[in-house]
């Protein structure tokens, strides 16, 4: 099991640690006494890591790529850790869609766009809250953004020669809810540059029910140093202010209805009838998708959803070394989450 440390662009793969390894999370909190008896607990927001880490009867060549962290000689941190076992790579807000904090914190959308990312908790999804996606009509750009970890501004540092996948559940909301959206994955190098991109396909989502969305890669393009995930929608497959209030009864391509016209259109599902999903219309003004459980996976295809953690930046604290024989060094570490 390999784990990698460093920067975008020179992820060194550690040794493999021996049986034992420790993470501790803990998160800072202050208990209070009311004046009623009781108790409030107040916490910090999120939590933070330690890393316990072993090798045993390694030899030097193995211990200089240990030595090159815990002496600084790789730079003065803080890293990027990548353990293997932890299946989401992103933080916990954006893996559970808002529910950590109630708030769109994770994701980000074009500047200048018109569009917002929040959370809502009127439609149920996984948790108490999903990231909510609000798109003006016109939609410009139609992107949105899952935000690397706060050290890298241009993506999350990924190892050459991995496999990765993106995921999301996603469904309409808003005036609009038929909606044609990808999930992406966009490959940049260490200044951020886009050099490829993975566009999945382009699915039709409703407001009846939560699609998976996916797109995987075997490994990145020769260079790459980050990526980072979106989704991406169709900028023609919606249009809120086609199905609006105001318009007088037409048929053909118009889809603007009045509630005059209503009381004298055909039956729901009756030959002329336009209050059907095709014809696409709904009384309303803003464009929305809905988003539940996302996950950043360094695998080759679909994995059920795991709560994520993140990509935790470190910082080296020591390393004892213990000569057990020639050329043999048993050796410990210390790495704690920074930020």
């Amino acid at each position: 099991m390999t784990f990698w440390l460093g920067r975008p662009g020179n992820l060194i793969a550690l040794p493999t640690p021996v049986r034992g390894r420790q993470m501790v999370w803990s998160r800072q909190a202050a208990v209070q006494s009311t004046l009623g008896g009781g108790r409030v607990v107040q916490f910090a927001p999120g939590g933070r890591r330690a890393y316990g880490l072993a090798w045993r009867k390694e030899a030097a060549d193995v211990i200089s790529s240990l030595e090159v962290f815990a002496t600084g000689g790789a730079g003065p941190g803080p890293y990027t850790l990548i353990d293997p076992e932890r299946r989401n790579m992103l933080s916990v807000n954006q893996s559970t869609a808002g529910s950590a904090t109630g708030d769109g914190s994770g994701l980000s959308v074009v500047d200048g766009s018109g569009e917002t990312a929040g959370a809502q908790s009127t439609i149920p999804g996984f948790g108490p809250h999903t990231y909510t996606w609000t798109l003006p009509d016109p939609v410009t750009s139609g992107r949105l953004l899952f935000d690397p970890p706060a050290a890298w501004l241009v993506g999350f540092p990924i190892p050459a020669g991995e496999p990765w996948t993106f995921q999301a559940w996603v469904r309409g909301a808003g005036a609009d809810p038929i909606l044609e959206v990808a999930a992406v994955l966009r490959w940049l190098d260490t200044a951020g540059l886009a050099m490829a991109e993975n566009v999945g396909t382009p699915t039709t989502v409703t407001d009846g029910a939560w699609t998976l969305l996916s797109v995987s890669r075997s490994s990145p393009p020769p260079g790459a140093a980050c990526v980072a995930p979106e989704l991406r929608m169709t900028t023609g497959s919606a249009s809120a202010p086609a199905s609006g209030l105001g318009a007088t009864r037409t048929f053909g391509n118009q889809r603007w209805a009045t509630w005059r016209a209503l009381r004298t259109w055909p039956a729901v599902g009756a030959s002329g009838d336009l209050r059907t999903a095709a014809n696409d219309w709904v009384f309303g003004s803003d464009i929305a998708l809905l988003v539940d459980r996302p996950q950043l996976d360094m695998w080759p295809s679909v994995r059920p959803w795991l709560l994520g953690t993140g990509m935790p930046q470190v910082s080296w604290l020591d390393l004892p070394d213990i000569y057990d024989l020639t050329n043999q060094h048993d050796l410990t570490a210390t790495l704690v989450e920074v930020g």
